[in-house]
């Protein structure tokens, strides 16, 4: 009979945990990926244009200005008064004003 201390159960769920967060990880990406791919899809058939705009190395995220929502890839943004805001896609297309739209990543 082999008596298995603690250690080895919270060793074993570890693993499992680790399987749980790399596929939430994986899921979170493509769900990412296809809302980029959405947007794109929407702003192509109304004939707005993307302008590159990389990142920065150590930049950081940027936020929706009225949801507070973390803004990957595609940022809409306005000029208010010398400032730039930037707005998710949520956000944009309620609020229903002329945006700058600036990609940060090339995605094929």
């Amino acid at each position: 009979m082999v008596i298995r201390g603690p250690h080895f159960l919270i060793s074993d769920i570890s693993v499992q945990f680790t399987n749980y967060y790399s596929h939430f990880h994986r899921s979170l990406l493509e769900s990412s990926l296809a809302q980029t791919h959405r947007i794109m899809a929407h702003l192509e058939e109304a004939f707005i244009p993307l302008t590159p705009h990389p990142r920065i190395v150590n930049e950081t995220a940027p936020c929706c200005n009225n949801c507070l929502d973390e803004v990957f890839n595609i940022l809409f943004v306005l000029n208010h008064k010398g400032e730039y805001l930037v707005y998710c896609h949520k956000c944009a297309m309620a609020m229903k004003k002329s945006f700058t739209v600036l990609r940060q990543v090339n995605i094929i």
